[in-house]
């Protein structure tokens, strides 16, 4: 589902190329030095965005390295990260726990449950390592949890993760982001297990989720982060049903749109979700007062995200 949020390279200068680059280099490199290989594995595009919203708006210190590695061995090659980088490797190796535990439960597919027993082992080194992260992130902004339901003390979730992503010592809690992210998950899955077809509520699912994602902290700028993450959620998971439903058709698969693919204005209809969806989000960024940064920013979410829904 993730690979949406990427940029329109065409439409960056070749020095805006160069730092975004860096802050994808950034990630891969965080992920290696917290969870060695498997966790490169897990980058992606999307959180690569994320690293860099959240290190522009909080205007965080930036290191500046010089590695090789194995997809470039021919030159060291430039990375950027901040505490931010480190939040976002944190987060983005949850979401792979649980993305690989729920293909294992859809698909029974061994590998993914190998890769999930792998990611399970690696969170457990989480509290023993030392973090840069910057010790005013908090577990997760009220305002996040605004979206989900209004309790989540029944939720049903992982609890050797959620007590392995903890580290006390640096006042960094990820306890109820981990929470929210498998109650979301598992409404999800609920969704789709009945076969709901209210794109909303199933779209709004992994809003939430990536709502949550975008709220390292619990300040001025977490309402609007939220709203900016559970917009961008949803358009991320309406443009992925929209793009896989011929496949899912031909695999008898759960798609939401299953029922109205066969409209005239179907696509019409989807064109204006989308639309809907990015207007909305990009409203909620450009009460961001960024400056570092702010074109590549735009690139990706006026432009970028609408990449895959042209090919």
């Amino acid at each position: 589902m993730f690979g949406y949020v990427v940029i329109n390279k065409p439409e960056l200068k070749f020095k805006e190329f160069d730092v975004y680059k860096g802050y994808y280099c950034g990630l891969c490199h965080c992920l290696k030095e917290r969870y060695g290989i498997t966790g490169q594995v897990t980058l992606t595009y999307d959180m690569t965005f994320l690293s860099l919203l959240l290190t522009s708006l909080y205007e965080a210190p930036v290191t500046e390295e010089h590695h090789r590695c194995i997809s470039h061995p021919q030159g060291k090659h430039l990375m950027l990260s901040s505490s931010y980088t480190d939040y976002v490797a944190d987060m983005n190796v949850v979401l792979a726990y649980f993305k690989a535990r729920d293909d294992w439960h859809d698909d029974k597919n061994i590998i993914k449950l190998a890769f999930s027993s792998i990611l399970k082992r690696k969170c457990k080194s989480f509290s023993k390592k030392n973090s840069r992260a910057d010790s005013r992130i908090v577990s997760v902004s009220s305002t996040a949890s605004n979206f989900g339901s209004e309790s989540v003390s029944g939720t049903e979730f992982d609890t050797q993760i959620e007590s392995n992503f903890c580290d006390k010592s640096k006042s960094i809690l990820y306890k109820e982001k981990v929470e929210l992210i498998s109650w979301y998950l598992d409404e999800l899955q609920q969704y789709e297990e009945t076969g709901e077809t209210n794109i909303d509520l199933v779209a709004g699912s992994f809003g939430k989720i990536m709502s949550v994602l975008f709220t390292p902290k619990d300040d001025q700028w977490a309402p609007i982060l939220s709203r900016m993450g559970f917009f961008l959620g949803k358009f991320i998971y309406i443009l992925d049903a929209y793009k896989d439903l011929e496949k899912d058709l031909k695999k008898g698969s759960y798609n939401p749109f299953k029922n109205i693919c066969k409209d005239e204005d179907f696509d019409d209809r989807i064109k204006q979700m989308l639309t809907m969806m990015m207007a909305a989000c990009s409203k909620e960024f450009e009460f961001l007062p960024i400056l570092d940064n702010a074109n590549i920013l735009r690139n990706i979410l006026y432009a970028g995200v609408w990449t895959k829904y042209y090919e």
